[in-house]
């Protein structure tokens, strides 16, 4: 190994390809060149004669170790920041394979190595001997670390936040009724900013988010931020790392030792973690993660590692090699892959998934709770020493949660981290974890202070948490006022609601409350902190260096979707062989006519490869969330993130103009000359890559793929309207609105309209049969992930259920456990007939008959883990639209309204019921799908903690110990090893299975006078009824998203205005005079035709999408049939596109001056409307036939070439080679022209013009040029008509038959 001690350099990396097949030699000797800045070789050579012997003791041992060591020690600083001591087994490599209980480096060889080149199995054996079990061994690991710095006076840098009279409050557009996004809403909000920007007063509230909000949180402690869903939590953690949006008004002072946030770069000193995940799907876990650690950098962990090393150098002591390895890694700035990527996803968990693929909802792809752990490891894996944590629990088990905390606890007390972590309902043991509480409700700090002092303060206020009541609940209920009267311990006096304002006032004048306000006015003394505590820099690497970094990133994405690329150059070669055989040259002339020919080749290529880039807009925006999260966390700059994705894919519009040019050019016959055909390819090259350029600066402009689309076919419409080619050259910001009634509600206005609370009402019961569910045997296999298969796994099927046998009875609640990973999702998946792969095997029976799919629906509701719903419907309206749909048809109107009232109080729902929803017994299994208990849990668990802790080795459980945490902490795999047991064994030879097994032979038999289950109909409600319901449903959404009906009506007025004012009165027949003047105005015809249809078919396709993920769980629910929703789907797009037309007739049609006759108006607008329908069809045709919006995309922009191409305007179809004449009559486009340009000029006998050196009547010149003939106008528009009714069929089929999601 070489090492210099010059800057620049970039460190050696393996590539990835290499690194899990690497296996280092050991070999008798290691040499470790050093190159001091005066270029004077120093060699260091550990030779097999300094190395113990295999009889030698431990002091032989010792002394190897300190010899060695001091070799390093002579080395110059920057070299020994690279070297370390790292064991390996004689005679062979660091492969890994390390213990499970670790081990020191004494008992094996030592190496010399240089840390920046340590491969992945090399980083992977150091980290597996630091934190071989993560319970036991991390702990030990950061007190390693801590007693290394302490020995040599170092301590690292601390950071104290503190906030005073914090208030953040939002400005809000006032409307009346509902405050829904719905059209009219969003049209007079944005009026409304217009008219405040011109000076002219508008209706607007402001609401107060966060209320004089004090507090502070210092090192080494973790303080948990509690309240209810609402209560300003995600605010202030924003606050806190200034990352609050600008539309808010913030006030108040935010200090981090003392030093105000416009001082520093608050954003590098802590680290934010969302609620919300948001990653690159085609990434793995490990690249996420390594991506984020190299764009973070070290911070000030290469300072610290100098001063320690010199000092330890003073001192003469000689570090422990792992710790000294591990803390030399992670020092190291600008590695591809860091050790501490695997320290962190060893700590979170996540080193069993670490080279699968992140994925989404379509794509199968880690779990839930792993996505969390990814989110949370993503952001703490970067050297901030401030951690803000947002609901990192969501989709977690509890024993997954306890753990994460615990080692964010560990991080606070040994290196002194300063944590505040927002959890919703943490159990009890993770509660007990925390030093100090923050409760917060309705904007306001309800305490602040230690965590054993809070339960007396509520004390003190009236109110006990009862025993087995977890404190956490008991924090968050006790401000409810639903719940706070059960919690009321002075019986002798009567209890009175307390407000939350009531509990403010109660703290600031008790001790707690007075201990903090004396904090807060004393001056924190800089003196204390460390220089680099804070940071001021803005990025963690040079320019260079980001750059670099963002170079991989893109190259690695590009590889993964090199599908894309592919499909995208193979479509352009099939179009370039198309178009060279329309334009042939055998049948070209050199004269006007075939000059128009050759131009309008050249046209359709510059369109084509313009359109070909429309993909683009699409895979930029999907990645634009995670760039946003990434600039916020100031990981990189948008230059560096925008260069990487211009350079990297010029080499595709090399290939896009290279195929093209290479296939068309000698085909349509242009000039066989080398340069010419060169400097073609050069500009078709440039306008490829400035297509790419101008979908990307759309996309990110834009940023929603609702609103992307159209500004892209804006775009593309300016281009062509000013291309030369149709027109011959002559010889914001969004606003929050609020309704009146929530103004009065959050002014307290309103307060005195609340209601009683109902309590011990009679709760209502609609009639059904209790049914039992038992399963026997029940195995699940799915295909082996590609990444298996590279590390080894030779089984073409991957087992993840092992015969599961179990029942759920009715009158029995049941709960699932295990943690995650174990398929706990997956059992419920094959129960609930969801899975879309794999094999099942097993019996699965209901009631004792077997269990048949659409008959289960009925009776079945399953609440799955990810929460897929229509986003701009309410809360209210989604479970009106759900019961209507699954609530057996003899119910009436009233009951079932009724129904849905009590079901949306019953689960605290009905106070955001006009919210909208927004866009994502005991069975015990272990990881790996295996059945360890089935059986009752008992009086506060008695039975199954009892089952547990009669076999050997278990650990009792504590006392106030949540059972649920204890048994996975107890069953799972490290405690598997450590006590050398299968409880999946164990489990199937108890008594416990034996008499499950009795009973579900019991349960697999029907009881005597029952029948199967049937009904007369497959649904719950007939045809009719679901279509309604699903067109109401249609309609509120469609109705509430105005970045789509709202921006393709702006659209259309926005073309319509553009050509009325571009082809002012061209289309009066006085003014056309010769075949220039016609071919402009049917020029004008095809452009606005096909551009509004574009438009149209792109804007449709993300709102598809987006509800195709709702209709298949709505499917799999049996809750209508998917032709009653597709028919209402295509019902509801009608009174728009009737609109759009309308809209276009009103602006376009006069201004351009065709003919004011009743009949020449009713064919346009028949025409118009047609036309933009099938356009919408398509769309929502084409993305039910593919997976993704980017597949979508590619396959639609091929039909709108096609269109382009054989429509009969580039190309009339006379000139059309018979070979591909068929394409031309079964385009939709080419009976749009014929109806236009029949109707408009068809008819016209006693109109001349001048055509090419001849006068010819206008209507003969249609019909000998163009082939249209008025008297097939019938048969025009019939056909005309059918291509919407034909790709409205083929929808509805395609979204029956199709599912593209993997589960």
């Amino acid at each position: 190994m070489t090492t210099t001690n010059g800057g620049g350099v970039d460190p050696p990396q393996r590539p990835e390809e290499e690194e899990d097949e690497e296996d280092a030699a050991a070999g008798s000797s290691c040499r470790v060149t050093a190159t001091n800045g005066h270029h004077h070789q120093q060699q260091l050579v550990v030779s097999g004669e300094l190395e113990g012997g295999g009889g030698g003791g431990r002091e032989k041992e010792d002394d190897e170790l300190k010899r060695k060591w001091a070799a390093i020690e002579r080395l110059p600083t920057a070299d020994r920041l690279r070297l370390s001591l790292l064991s390996s087994t004689r005679g062979g490599g660091s492969n890994g394979d390390v213990s499970e209980g670790g081990g020191g480096a004494a008992s094996s060889e030592l190496e010399v190595v240089d840390v920046r080149g340590l491969g992945a199995a090399e980083r992977r054996a150091v980290v597996q001997r630091l934190v071989a079990d993560v319970k036991h061994d991390h702990v030990r690991m950061l007190r390693k670390q801590r007693e290394r710095m302490e020995r040599v006076g170092v301590r690292p840098p601390t950071v104290e936040v503190r906030w005073r009279d914090v208030c953040v409050e939002a400005e809000c557009q006032v409307v009346s009724g509902k405050p829904l996004p719905t059209l009219w809403n969003t049209a007079l909000s944005r009026f409304s900013l217009l008219a405040a920007k011109l000076g002219f007063s508008h209706h607007q509230s402001k609401v107060q988010i966060l209320e004089i909000v004090s507090g502070i949180i210092k090192p080494s402690r973790i303080t948990l931020l509690l309240g209810p869903p609402g209560c300003g939590k995600t605010t202030l953690l924003k606050a806190l790392t200034g990352r609050l949006n600008k539309s808010l008004k913030e006030t108040g002072e935010i200090e981090y030792n003392g030093v105000k946030l416009d001082q520093f770069v608050p954003a590098k000193t802590s680290a934010y973690v969302s609620q919300y995940d948001l990653h690159v799907a085609d990434m793995t876990v490990r690249e996420t993660l390594d991506f984020s650690a190299r764009f973070q950098g070290v911070g000030s962990r290469a300072e610290i590692m100098k001063e320690v090393i010199k000092k330890e150098k003073e001192a003469g002591i000689t570090p422990d090699p792992d710790i000294d390895a591990y803390m030399k890694a992670i020092s190291m700035e600008g590695l591809q892959r860091s050790m501490q990527t695997d320290y962190i996803m060893k700590i979170m968990g996540l080193d069993k998934c670490a080279d699968v693929k992140v994925g989404n909802a379509m794509r199968r792809g880690i779990s839930g709770g792993e996505m969390k752990r990814l989110t949370t490891g993503e952001m703490i894996v970067g050297p901030c020493k401030v951690l803000l944590m947002d609901e990192i629990s969501t989709g977690l088990d509890s024993s997954t949660t306890f753990q994460i905390v615990s080692c964010l606890q560990q991080l606070a007390h040994i290196s002194e981290y300063t944590i505040l972590v927002s959890l919703l309902q943490p159990a009890p043991e993770t509660y007990d974890l925390f030093d100090d509480i923050i409760l917060m409700g309705e904007g306001k700090v309800v305490y602040h202070g230690p965590k054993n002092l809070i339960m007396t303060f509520f004390e003190s206020c009236g109110f006990k948490c009862p025993e087995r009541k977890g404190p956490a609940d008991f924090l968050q209920e006790v401000l409810s006022k639903k719940d706070q009267q059960q919690y009321w311990s002075r019986s002798e006096q009567w209890y009175n609601f307390i407000t939350v304002d009531q509990f403010c006032d109660k703290f600031k004048a008790s001790q707690v409350g007075q201990s903090l306000a004396e904090d807060l006015s004393k001056l924190y003394e800089k003196s204390k902190a460390n220089k680099n505590a804070l940071s001021c820099s803005i990025y963690s690497l040079s320019k260079w260096h980001l750059l670099k970094a963002c170079f991989d990133r893109e190259l690695l994405l590009m590889k993964r979707n090199a599908f894309l690329h592919i499909t995208k150059a193979v479509q352009l070669g099939l179009l370039a062989i198309i178009t060279g055989t329309v334009f042939f040259r055998t049948h070209k002339n050199f004269d006007i006519v075939s000059a128009n020919y050759y131009m309008g080749s050249l046209f359709y290529a510059l369109i084509l490869l313009m359109v070909n880039g429309i993909p683009e807009l699409v895979m930029s925006i999907s990645r634009l969330p995670v760039f946003y999260k990434h600039r916020d966390h100031y990981l990189y700059p948008g230059w560096a993130y925008a260069i990487p994705a211009f350079i990297l894919k010029i080499p595709a519009s090399l290939v896009a103009a290279l195929s093209w040019t290479s296939i068309s050019y000698y085909l349509i016959g242009y000039t066989p000359e080398a340069p010419r055909y060169f400097r073609q390819l050069l500009v078709l090259f440039l306008v490829h890559t400035g297509a790419l350029s101008l979908y990307r600066c759309v996309g990110s402009y834009c940023q929603t793929i609702a609103v992307g689309p159209i500004a892209a076919t804006m775009s593309l419409l300016v281009i062509l309207l000013f291309g030369g080619f149709l027109i011959p050259r002559p010889p914001g910001a969004s606003q929050a609105i609020i309704s009146n009634d929530k103004i009065r509600i959050c002014h307290g206005r309103d307060q005195e309209k609340s209601k009683d609370i109902k309590i011990g009402m009679r709760r209502m019961a609609l009639p059904f049969t209790p049914l039992t569910i038992s399963f026997r045997d029940v195995n699940y296999y799915v295909d082996t992930p590609p990444e298996m298969r590279k590390k080894g796994y030779m089984g073409r099927k991957l087992q993840l259920l092992r015969n599961i046998t179990g029942a759920f009875q009715p009158g029995i609640l049941s709960a699932l456990m295990g943690v995650t990973g174990a398929g706990k999702t997956t059992l419920l998946d094959v129960l609930a007939g969801r899975k879309t792969g794999g094999v099942i095997e097993g019996d699965i029976r209901i009631g004792g008959y077997p269990k048949v799919q659409q008959t289960f629906s009925r009776i079945s509701g399953y609440c799955e883990q990810n929460d897929v719903h229509s986003p701009q419907i309410t809360v209210g309206e989604s479970v009106a639209y759900s019961a209507w749909l699954r609530l057996p048809a003899e119910i009436d109107t009233k009951t079932r309204k009724e129904f849905v009232d009590e079901v949306l109080e019953i689960i605290e729902l009905d106070e955001i019921r006009d919210a909208l929803v927004g866009t994502p017994g005991l069975m015990l299994i272990k990881r790996g799908g295996e059945l360890i208990y089935a059986g009752p849990l008992g009086q506060h668990s008695c039975k199954v903690i009892q089952y547990f802790q009669s076999i050997p080795g278990v650990p009792k459980i504590k006392d106030n110990y949540n059972p649920s945490t204890w048994m996975l902490e107890v069953t799972s795999t490290s405690m598997e090893a450590q006590l050398g047991v299968d409880f999946a064994q164990i489990y199937t030879g108890s008594s416990i299975c034996k008499d499950k097994d009795e009973l579900i032979k019991g349960f697999s038999m029907p009881p005597p006078g029952t029948s199967d289950l049937h009904f007369p109909t497959r649904f719950p409600q007939k045809f009719l009824e679901q279509f309604k319901a699903c067109l109401w449903k249609q309609f509120l959404s469609h109705w509430r998203t105005p970045s789509y009906n709202l921006v393709r009506i702006v659209f259309m007025a926005f073309s319509s205005i553009i050509f009325g004012v571009l082809y002012w009165q061209q289309g009066n027949i006085r003014h056309i005079n010769d075949q220039q003047g016609l071919f402009t105005i049917l020029g004008c015809m095809y452009g606005i035709t096909i551009f509004t249809g574009i438009n149209n078919s792109q804007s449709a396709m993300p709102f598809v999408a987006v509800e195709r993920s709702v209709m298949y769980r709505e499917r799999f629910a049996g809750m209508y049939s998917p032709w009653a929703y597709s028919f209402a789907q295509v019902a509801m797009e009608i009174p728009y596109v009737l609109m759009l037309a309308l809209l276009f007739m009103l602006i376009a049609y006069p201004t351009i001056g065709y003919a004011w006759t009743a009949a020449k108006f009713c064919w346009f607008f028949y025409t118009m409307f047609w036309t933009l329908l099938y356009f919408v069809y398509f769309g929502m045709l084409i993305v039910s036939i593919t997976p993704n919006l980017q597949v979508a995309s590619i396959y639609a922009s091929s039909f709108y070439m096609t269109q382009h191409l054989l429509s009969g305007f580039v190309v009339p179809p006379s000139q059309i080679p018979k070979w591909w004449i068929w394409l031309y009559y079964i385009s939709p486009m080419s009976w749009t022209l014929n109806l236009l340009f029949t109707t408009q000029f068809g008819f016209e006998d006693s109109s001349n013009i001048l055509v090419f050196g001849e006068t010819k009547p206008i209507a003969a010149f249609v019909r000998d040029y163009f082939g249209f003939h008025r008297e097939l106008l019938p048969l025009s528009a019939i056909i005309l008509a059918a291509y919407p009714v034909l790709f409205a069929i083929l929808y509805g089929y395609s979204i029956s038959r199709f599912n593209f999601q993997k589960r």
